[in-house]
């Protein structure tokens, strides 16, 4: 039997990471790989890791996913390991790991949820970790200058966004490199001709 065990190869569950530098992977439990680079993206950003690290043992017991995560992180960080099991946040999530999902829109539905969990924390770098890492500020400019007759007058709308749809890569390339320069979006009521769009060019 064990010759028959044998040849299928090496044992999986005994495999460990090379070095205490080498990152562990996720255990693929079916249709799960759009989770599973998620997490590790999640993962590899520091801050956002020591902010789920500082969240108090009480505020995790109350979040079933919150906690779920903790604790999948805390194995990516210190088990020997090659790689870690993700079940038990999968099933947190009530995931369906037959269904393949669109990582964009589960990494905007997982940030929505843990912004609310981490909400009732007391630690200030965790209550707004989510906000303070994955969400900017966007500003809407509208400037006219009434025919050169007067000063220019500006009207400012400011929106919260955590992400941003992004336009083929040949109008990327004259919106980005206007951004670039100006540091906002901006619409005038100007012709292009009296704008000044500067020389920032975006390589994609």
């Amino acid at each position: 039997m064990s010759d028959i065990i044998g040849a299928f190869g090496p044992d999986p569950t005994k495999d460990l990471r090379s070095s205490d530098d080498s990152p562990a992977g996720l255990t693929n439990l079916g249709a799960t790989c759009y989770a599973n680079s998620i997490l590790q993206f999640l993962y590899m950003n520091r801050d956002f890791r020591e902010g789920i690290f500082s969240v108090e043992p009480h505020v995790l017991k109350q979040q079933p996913v919150l906690d779920q995560l903790a604790r999948l992180f805390a194995q990516l960080h210190g088990s020997k390991m090659a790689f870690i099991d993700s079940a038990p946040f999968i099933k947190a999530l009530e995931l369906d790991n037959g269904v393949q999902q669109d990582s964009h829109e589960f990494l905007t539905l997982l940030l929505s949820l843990l912004e609310r969990c981490v909400s009732n924390s007391g630690v200030p770098k965790a209550k707004t970790i989510v906000q303070d890492l994955f969400r900017g500020n966007m500003s809407h400019v509208t400037r006219y200058d009434w025919m050169h007759l007067c000063e220019l007058v500006y009207f400012l709308l400011l929106e919260d966004f955590s992400l941003l749809s992004m336009p083929s890569s040949a109008v990327l390339v004259v919106k980005l490199s206007h951004c670039l320069h100006v540091g906002m979006l901006e619409t005038t009521g100007h012709t292009d001709k009296d704008v000044n769009l500067g020389s920032y060019h975006a390589l994609l």
